[in-house]
């Protein structure tokens, strides 16, 4: 069970309370190192297939915070870590993001963990993947 549904009483909905990612780290344990890799790498992949995707640069911070936070929940639930880590960042989104944007990078981190199964092409994830962090993203009327 993540924080999230331990500290969510009964009938009431929990605010988003966004934490610095210094503080995201330490409070869940975050593994700098591994962070910070799959930072490095996801940057890459940016940067390379920016003719592929064609995603603005804003993008860009808003996939490195993300893959920089993936892993909160492995500390908190480490076999369903991508459901703990959901949990996790809705309840405390990274504050160095827009609003808007907070349910995007909770959203990524359970959707790290997704397996592709023989059925399905990691395209189809990809665009599927794409597609809903585009619309949660979409600014509000």
């Amino acid at each position: 069970m993540t924080e999230f549904h331990e500290m969510k009483p009964q009938g009431k909905v929990l605010l988003p309370r966004p934490l610095p990612l210094e503080a995201l780290y330490h409070k869940y344990g975050i593994e700098r190192s591994h962070a910070d890799n799959v930072a490095r790498n996801v940057l890459e992949l940016f940067d390379v297939l920016a003719p592929v995707h064609g995603l603005g640069p804003e993008f860009r911070k808003l996939v490195e915070i993300a893959a920089l936070v993936h892993d909160s929940g492995v500390a908190t639930d480490m076999e369903n870590h991508h459901k703990a880590g959901r949990d996790i960042l809705l309840l405390h989104p990274p504050a160095n993001l827009p609003e808007k944007l907070w349910q995007v990078v909770a959203w990524t981190a359970f959707l790290h963990k997704k397996k592709i199964g023989k059925k399905r092409s990691s395209i189809s994830l990809t665009k599927k993947s794409l597609e809903i962090c585009l619309k949660i993203s979409r600014p509000l009327p």
